[in-house]
């Protein structure tokens, strides 16, 4: 990709000749003559260096440099000099200049200098679109939930943060965020940095209460079970999902070991698995795994509850029809992969199945 580079100086066969020069290494180039017509052509052209001689008539380069970076903060601007003071090169990176060469330049050393100077303007860009996308998707806001525990630990970040306001210097104590894995620990961590005053400064850590698992926050996980679906809907063009009330029950009841984590991965898995547009349980992989049949108590002595192989057909019967003959629904209710399960229904001549 072309760059532009805007060239100000009153030495006009100079600058013609080193626009000919990086015209040829592919840059697009300007040239002004004095101060007062580079900051015009500045705000037209909008180039990404600017070559900014000091000995200009009328405004100098010190002065120049003072209005571009009024017009633009993040402006990328080298003074040249033709007297190579160590002062005025102090004055002129204070001032805000990124670099200086002195006159007469030597061609070479300027297209490093230009090439440096637009790596790390492209490093800088990165960073900057990265971190506003951070601090677009970071906060209090982003955790979700209305338990106890959740109000709480809100609560708690609230008072940290409103410490660290009053603080009468700008060391921000460091955070150490406790809690089992997948509870959302990364979360927090955004929002005491995006939130506070060290928005601006690295993550640190600090002692503080430990995060409360998802089994401990009650309709939360319904809630934020919710978001999930309504997020991997939109992604997978699924638009109308819902859960239905037995797939809310299963939720609600399921341990999760894993988490915020493992909820994610469970409805994104849903999503991609259920034909209609109520989420069951079955759909979630909750429901209750099938020991027994449902028509015949386990504490039935009738001689057909002893065949191993009587039972195993009933069971599979019943999760094929809960399931209304999907064969990946029906394992998963049977705790069993796929293949097993088809394995058994050709061994039981069971027939196809979807």
């Amino acid at each position: 990709m072309s760059h532009a580079v805007l060239i100000i100086d009153d030495e006009e066969t100079l600058a013609r000749n080193v626009a000919l020069y990086l015209e040829r290494q592919d840059y697009e180039c300007r040239v002004a003559s004095s101060a007062e017509e580079g900051l015009a052509l500045f705000q037209s052209f909008r180039p990404d260096v600017v070559l900014l001689d000091h000995n200009l008539p009328g405004m100098n380069g010190l002065q120049a440099l003072e209005r571009l970076r009024a017009l633009d903060a993040q402006c990328c601007v080298v003074l040249m000099t033709g007297y190579g003071s160590v002062d005025l090169a102090v004055q002129a990176l204070k001032a805000g200049a990124a670099d200086y060469l002195t006159k007469p330049v030597a061609l070479a050393e300027m297209k490093l200098v230009l090439e440096r100077l637009l790596n790390q303007d492209r490093l800088q860009r990165t960073v900057r679109y990265y971190e506003g996308r951070a601090a677009a998707s970071s906060g209090l806001d982003k955790l979700l939930g209305d338990s106890p525990a959740m109000q709480a630990l809100r609560a708690q970040i609230t008072a940290l943060l409103d410490a660290e306001r009053q603080l009468a210097d700008d060391q921000a104590p460091a955070v150490l965020i406790r809690g089992e894995t997948g509870t959302g620990k990364e979360l927090v961590a955004r929002a005491l940095h995006f939130d506070g005053p060290r928005h601006a400064q690295p993550f640190v850590e600090l002692n503080c209460g430990a995060l409360p698992t998802l089994r401990e926050r009650g309709d939360d996980v319904v809630l934020l079970a919710q978001r999930f679906l309504d997020q991997q809907a939109a992604r997978y063009r699924r638009s109308g999902l819902s859960f239905d009330a037995g797939a809310q029950e299963a939720l609600r009841h399921h341990h999760w070991p894993g988490n915020v984590r493992e909820l994610r991965n469970t409805i994104e898995q849903a999503v991609l698995m259920t034909r209609g547009e109520r989420v069951t349980a079955a759909d979630l992989g909750r429901g209750e795994r099938l020991d027994v049949p449902p028509s015949q108590p386990p504490t039935s002595t009738q001689d057909d509850d002893l065949d191993l192989g009587r039972m195993e057909r009933r069971l599979i019967q019943t999760a094929l029809a809960r399931t209304e003959g999907n064969v990946t629904h029906a394992a998963r209710l049977l705790g069993i992969s796929r293949d097993t399960l088809r394995y058994r229904l050709e061994r039981l001549g069971l027939g196809e199945t979807h």
